[in-house]
């Protein structure tokens, strides 16, 4: 039987209230999530575990001074539990304004994951382009432009397969979760190597479904072993390798 360390193979973040409370009470698993960070680090160059504001609070509807505050925290927080600055920062239900990226880019945070329906419109020489969750490519990051000049990356997650993992099921079934990855990796690879992030709640995997980690499990396993095609990576490492070429 073998064991597999999921955080080793993905990206992931921990608030720092739980983080806290697993120091105390479950640093064996806490070691295992820096472990897989540093496992990462070695392997890609850029490690797996992102920040996460730090009270969970909806960004936008904080005043600047505790938008300012809630990074700031965070940032902390996960140099002292990673021994190393975040790349990446998890908004709380990707609750996103301009005033919230402005501080995130001015602390040193490079990019943040959002929802494709988040997404309204391209820029480009004739304008913008309008786009939906339907049309736009979330094969690929985005640089977004603040008020300021300012630039950060956004990544946006794929919406249908990330929704049928956290409510139609597909963590039952470790197979059937790893085809319907790599009938959609195929569609997108068609049109040249893409990204495909998910994006799903921690306690979706035990607490939501009993034995999703192990599906969880034999789907990294899947694409550790290069089946169908589909190699890991973290966004990190995505991104430095693929720098944004479009504006959003």
């Amino acid at each position: 039987q073998e064991l597999r360390n999921c955080y080793e193979w993905i990206n992931f973040n921990v608030g720092p209230t739980l983080m806290h409370w697993l120091r105390r009470e479950n640093p064996e698993l806490l070691a295992r999530m820096r472990l897989g960070d540093e496992l990462s680090r070695k392997r890609l160059g850029h490690g797996n575990a992102m920040a996460q504001i730090y009270h969970h609070m909806i960004l936008p509807l904080a005043t600047e001074r505790d938008k300012l505050l809630e990074t700031v925290w965070a940032i902390e927080d996960f140099r002292y539990h990673f021994g190393r600055r975040p790349e990446g920062m998890w908004l709380s239900e990707c609750a996103v304004d301009s005033a919230s990226l402005e501080i995130l880019a001015a602390k040193g945070i490079r990019f943040v994951v959002l929802a494709p329906r988040q997404a309204r419109a391209l820029v480009t020489e004739n304008g913008p382009a309008p786009v939906d969750e339907g049309s736009l490519d979330i094969g690929e990051p985005y640089l977004v432009r603040m008020p300021s000049g300012a630039f950060i990356t956004a990544v946006f997650y794929h919406g249908p397969l990330s929704q049928g993992i956290a409510f139609e099921g597909l963590l039952r079934d470790g197979e059937r979760f790893w085809q319907r990855i790599s009938s959609e990796a195929s569609g997108m690879n068609a049109q040249g190597q893409k990204l495909l992030c998910l994006a799903t709640d921690g306690e979706t995997y035990g607490h939501h479904f009993t034995f999703g980690e192990m599906a969880l499990a034999h789907v990294l396993a899947q694409a550790e072993a290069g089946r169908d095609g589909i190699a890991l990576t973290n966004l990190a490492a995505h991104i430095a390798a693929n720098p944004p070429h479009r504006e959003i």
